[in-house]
């Protein structure tokens, strides 16, 4: 019940457990989020639905915390019941997305009109500011183009423009705007 049974060494690295000291503790002891209290309704779903993907956390074996994505399975062996799980520490990945989210909200947010286009000058995404000063949905400024915005572009200024921006990396431009 909750019992850890085989482990490999990659599962002993992140925990920071011998293989010895794995098969002698539970699930319990490493994921806060299944209690012995909940553990057989817990088991019970797991066992009916034959497999779950979750996010939870994982304490090592010095107590720290870290979010884990979990994929187990639910099978049958010799007339005992098993579940094997692979568990992935996801911290980078967390703050990867949060960072992200950070800084999606602060161009969102930012005073000036931030386009985000690709080569062929169609918009990606349009910041708030960008959005309300041309008086149109961020859903409505993706199916523009900076074309549709700009009448003094050309494709000839907007290649040009594309080059300087793979080579310098960002560029800024003043022009005329049509709402």
């Amino acid at each position: 019940y909750a019992h850890i049974q085989r482990v490999n060494p990659a599962a002993c690295k992140t925990y920071g457990y011998s293989a010895e000291e794995m098969i002698s503790i539970t699930i319990h002891d490493i994921d806060p989020n299944y209690p012995k209290e909940t553990w057989g309704e817990a088991w019970q779903e797991f066992k009916s639905d034959k497999y779950q993907q979750l996010e939870t956390i994982g304490i090592t074996k010095t107590g720290r915390n870290f979010p884990v994505e979990v994929h187990a399975h639910y099978f049958e062996f010799e007339g005992k019941d098993y579940g094997c799980a692979y568990t992935r520490d996801i911290t980078q990945r967390i703050l990867t997305e949060t960072n992200t989210r950070f800084s999606h909200s602060t161009i969102d947010h930012a005073p000036d009109l931030i386009f985000w286009c690709d080569r062929n000058a169609l918009i990606q995404h349009a910041n708030e500011t960008a959005c309300k000063v041309y008086g149109y949905t961020s859903l409505e400024m993706t199916a523009m183009s900076i074309f549709d915005l700009d009448p003094t572009v050309t494709q000839e200024s907007w290649s040009a423009n594309w080059d300087k921006i793979k080579r310098d990396g960002a560029i800024s431009i003043e022009s005329e705007g049509r709402t």
